[in-house]
C-alpha cells in the first residue's frame, strides 16, 4: 500500500496526510517540552524530585488537546471528527489519571519534608492515608471518565448500586469498619508513628497506619497487622505517651548485714540512680522497706526515668542492675534467699 492508497483510505489529500503525520510527531516533542517547563516552574515552589514523575502524564494530557485542535484544520468528515474527539479525550483522561496517581508521591514528599522540619509525628500518620486516598480518587476519575466517554448508563449503574446497597454494605462491613477505625486513629490521636503500644495482646512499635490496618513491629522484629476496626474497641496502652517510666526493685539482704553495710549500700544505690541521665532526680527513693519473717532485710529502690522507646528503657534497667551487682560484690554483701 503506497502513500496515495493510504490518503485515499482516510479520504485525505496527500498533503493533509503528511500534515497529520508531522503534527503527531511534532506534537509529542512540543508537549514534552511544555511538560518540562511546567514542572520546572512548579519546582520553584515545591523543590521535590518527584515532580519529574508528572512530566509523562502532562505530556499525554497536552498531546490530546494539541492534536485535537491542530488536526481540525484539515478536511475531516463528521465521523472522523467524532473519532478524533473520542481518541483525544481518551488520551487526556489517561493523562489526568496518571497525573493524579503520580501526584500522590509529590504530596508524600511534601508531607515528609514538613515532618522532618517540624518533627510532627502526627503528620507522618497522614502520609499513607493521603497517598492512598489520592489514588482512590484517580481510580474513581478514570472509571467515571470511561463511563462518560463510551456513553455507559451511569444512572442505571447508580440505581443498581442503590438497590443492592444493603447487600454491598453487609459484604463490606469489615472494610467500612476498618476505614472508620483509621479515621478515628487520625482524629482521636491515640498514638503516633514510632510510639510503643500494647493492644489486642500484642506489643510493639507503630510502623504504619493504613486504611485497613495498623502495623506494629514487635520485640521479636516481626510485624503484626491489626485491623483498624479492632482498635476502636480494644484497650490500648500507649507506652510512648508516658512522661516517665517507673523503676522499682527490691533487694533482700541477710539479717546479719551490719548497719554500716546497709547505710553504705543505700548511699551507693542512690548514687547509681542519680548518675543515670534519664532519672528524674526528685523521684529517687532508696531505703529499708521491710524485715521478712524468714530473716531477710528488704532494700527498696524506686525512681522515675524518661524512656521514649523500649530500647532506652531496657538500657536504663540494665545499667542500674549491673551497677547494683557491682556494689553488692564491692561491699561483700550476702543476699537472702526466700524459702518457699
Amino acid at each position: 500500500m503506497n502513500w496515495t492508497d493510504i490518503s485515499s483510505y482516510f479520504s485525505l489529500k496527500p498533503w493533509e496526510l503528511g500534515y497529520m503525520a508531522a503534527t503527531l510527531g511534532a506534537g509529542v516533542l512540543l508537549c514534552y517540552l511544555l511538560a518540562r517547563l511546567f514542572t520546572r516552574f512548579l519546582k520553584r515552589y515545591w523543590p521535590f524530585d518527584e515532580l519529574k514523575q508528572l512530566r509523562i502524564p502532562l505530556t499525554v494530557i497536552f498531546m490530546g488537546w494539541v492534536w485535537f485542535w491542530s488536526l481540525r484544520v484539515i478536511h475531516l468528515t463528521s465521523s472522523q471528527l467524532d473519532h478524533l474527539a473520542t481518541a483525544t479525550k481518551l488520551l487526556s483522561y489517561i493523562g489526568i489519571t496518571l497525573f493524579i496517581w503520580n501526584f500522590a508521591d509529590v504530596i508524600k514528599a511534601y508531607v515528609m519534608a514538613s515532618v522532618a522540619k517540624s518533627n510532627a509525628k502526627l503528620d507522618a500518620l497522614l502520609i499513607p492515608l493521603i497517598t492512598r486516598l489520592v489514588r482512590v480518587v484517580a481510580g474513581l476519575f478514570v472509571a467515571l471518565s470511561m463511563a462518560e466517554l463510551f456513553n455507559l448508563p451511569i444512572a442505571s449503574l447508580l440505581t443498581g448500586l442503590g438497590i443492592g446497597g444493603v447487600a454491598v454494605a453487609m459484604a463490606a462491613k469489615e472494610t467500612v469498619g476498618n476505614i472508620f477505625g483509621s479515621m478515628n486513629i487520625l482524629f482521636d490521636r491515640p498514638f503516633q508513628l514510632g510510639d510503643w503500644i500494647r493492644v489486642a495482646g500484642q506489643e510493639g512499635e507503630v510502623e504504619e497506619v493504613g486504611f485497613r490496618s495498623t502495623r506494629i513491629r514487635t520485640l521479636q522484629d516481626s510485624v503484626v497487622t491489626i485491623p483498624n476496626s479492632n482498635l476502636q474497641t480494644a484497650y490500648l496502652d500507649n507506652m510512648g505517651a508516658r512522661r516517665s517510666v517507673v523503676f522499682e526493685a527490691s533487694i533482700s539482704l541477710i539479717v546479719t548485714t551490719t548497719p554500716a553495710q546497709m547505710e553504705a549500700f543505700c548511699v551507693a544505690l542512690e548514687a547509681i540512680l542519680y548518675d543515670q541521665k534519664e532519672t528524674r532526680k526528685n523521684s529517687v527513693q532508696v531505703g529499708i522497706a521491710s524485715v521478712t519473717p524468714t530473716g531477710g532485710i528488704a532494700i527498696r529502690i524506686h525512681s522515675l526515668f524518661k524512656a521514649p522507646d523500649a530500647q532506652t528503657e531496657f538500657g536504663y534497667k540494665h545499667r542500674v542492675f549491673f551497677a547494683v551487682t557491682e556494689q553488692i560484690e564491692a561491699l561483700k554483701l550476702a543476699l537472702h534467699a526466700a524459702r518457699g
